[in-house]
């Protein structure tokens, strides 16, 4: 009795066995890697075998950055050479749109491509332009008064020592 409970037991078993493999190719078969030490010893198991070593910033950030008095001139500068290259709406729009390049973001020269300059209520500034801090080192918002209302320009950059750029340009809403 307990020879045929082990034989149908055998025969249970090579049928599951059988019938998993019969309906794999050799194509689809999984195959499973050696196991083999890392191609560099100095290179630790874990990061020689898993997908999770295909992503690895080596690259530390830098420190963020902060506003300063000197920071805040070079903010005030570029918002002020972006606002008269703005203002000076009598230009064809080639030229408008070349001196304003090297103060503006690639999104807002891509926003500004289709604008006519003639259309650009305000032609002067009439007071200075004013910096307000933003509570992130990498942001600042410039005020830029003119005849016809004032103008508010974001001011981005890419780190302490990255240059600012003007990411938008708006005309600031009156308050009468």
């Amino acid at each position: 009795m307990r020879r045929r409970i082990a034989v149908a037991g055998l025969a249970a078993m090579a049928l599951g066995v059988s019938a998993g493999v019969s309906g794999c190719s050799p194509a689809e078969v999984p195959r499973h890697a050696p196991a083999t030490a890392p191609a560099s010893p100095s290179v630790p198991t874990q990061l020689a075998r898993g997908p999770q070593d295909e992503h690895v910033d080596t690259h530390l950030p830098g420190p963020s950055p902060t506003h300063d008095e000197a920071s805040d001139a070079e903010a005030l500068a570029v918002a002020s050479a972006a606002i008269e290259a703005y203002l000076s709406r009598k230009t064809e729009r080639r030229a408008w749109l070349e001196a304003l390049e090297p103060h503006l973001t690639a999104s807002a020269m891509a926003a500004l491509s289709s604008v006519d300059p003639a259309t650009i209520p305000g032609a002067f500034l009439t007071a200075a332009t004013h910096l307000e801090r933003h509570t992130s080192g990498y942001l600042a918002h410039v005020t830029a008064p003119t005849e016809s209302g004032s103008y508010r320009l974001l001011l981005v950059r890419d780190g302490s020592s990255g240059p600012w750029l003007v990411a938008e340009i708006t005309a600031k809403e009156s308050s009468s």
